[in-house]
């Protein structure tokens, strides 16, 4: 490290939710495993650090996985994303805490907390967060925010569902504010307004044709 320059030129602060602050030291003048940050294609194993890589900036613990010069950029097969922006790639499995997750592939992992912008969604268990856009394939939504998107399948036990389409499923609790639901199963919640095409009540009595849960 050049000493010559500013100690906190060398500094990554990042806030998190309590309030404390996680420091950590880069030295920008080493190689990416010396200073820990993956900033070259290659494999990474066990690896902890900062990924800096064609936009996908974040903090990582104890994660193995592959950086590619052509898509998928970032190929993820497991550890922690702390904090930080995933620009696109491919998410095999791991532990999201943070971040914001701008376009890719998510295949199976848990989801603690963040803001998921687009892409697609096949299995895993989601926390907490908001969820833009894009497309959910099956997995445990257990809370958050919905805006838009397509659901395919999976468990939904609460959370604010704003737009989008449901098309099958379970709805456990929680607000529905607009949307087009086509079928699944409405155990209890809010249905504010929508489209309901067909579906089932928690006792499995079918309802069709715009007899939405309101109508109950």
């Amino acid at each position: 490290m050049n000493m010559g320059k500013n100690l906190f030129d060398n500094v990554n602060i990042t806030v998190i939710n309590n309030g404390k602050s996680d420091y950590s030291f880069v030295d920008d003048e080493n190689s990416n495993n010396n200073a820990n940050i993956a900033d070259k294609p290659g494999e990474y194993k066990n690896f902890t650090g900062v990924i800096k890589w064609k936009g996908t900036n974040g903090n990582v613990e104890n994660a193995t996985f592959k950086l590619n010069e052509s898509e998928p950029i970032v190929v993820w097969q497991n550890g922690i994303w702390k904090g930080g922006t995933w620009k696109f790639g491919i998410w095999e499995n791991g532990t999201w805490i943070n971040g914001t997750w701008i376009n890719g592939t998510w295949k199976h992992g848990l989801w603690k907390n963040g803001w998921w912008k687009n892409g697609d969604w096949e299995h895993g268990i989601w926390i907490n967060g908001t969820w833009e856009n894009g497309d959910w394939r099956n997995g445990d939504w257990r809370n958050g925010v919905w805006i838009n998107g397509w659901w395919e399948n999976g468990w939904w036990e609460d959370g604010i569902w704003l737009n989008g389409t449901w098309k099958n499923g379970t709805w456990e609790e929680g607000v529905w504010l607009n949307g087009t639901w086509k079928e699944g199963v409405w155990k209890g919640g809010t249905w504010k307004f929508g489209v309901w095409e067909n579906g089932y009540d928690k006792n499995y009595h079918i309802h069709k044709e715009s007899n939405s849960p309101d109508k109950w």
